[in-house]
């Protein structure tokens, strides 16, 4: 199915965000900051948002989102390739 994570309406067979490139199938596996790996199904993802367990991170270049995806709220952000006008923005800062 597909989780329009906008609105979460199921669409069809993945998961992602209107309007962007980021999307996933099936189960979605996200990296924590010691290097651990932790899988998540449709409805796993939808109680680690409520939980700030999964953050939204949006990347906005001079102002204008270009991308939107999700992270576990424990992943250290790769930012060493981040050039000037370009931001990465968290739903739940506190988390990152």
């Amino acid at each position: 199915m597909y989780y329009d994570l906008d609105t979460l309406q199921e669409l069809s067979g993945e998961l992602g965000f209107r309007g962007t490139n980021w999307h996933s199938h099936g189960i979605l596996m996200l990296i924590r900051r010691d290097g651990a790996y932790v899988e998540f199904d449709e409805l796993d993802i939808v109680q680690s948002l409520k939980d700030w367990n999964i953050v939204i991170l949006e990347m906005y270049i001079t102002g204008e989102l270009r991308d939107r995806w999700l992270a576990h709220r424990e992943e250290k952000p790769d930012v060493q390739h981040i050039t000037p006008g370009e931001e990465i923005r968290c739903n739940n800062p506190d988390s990152i």
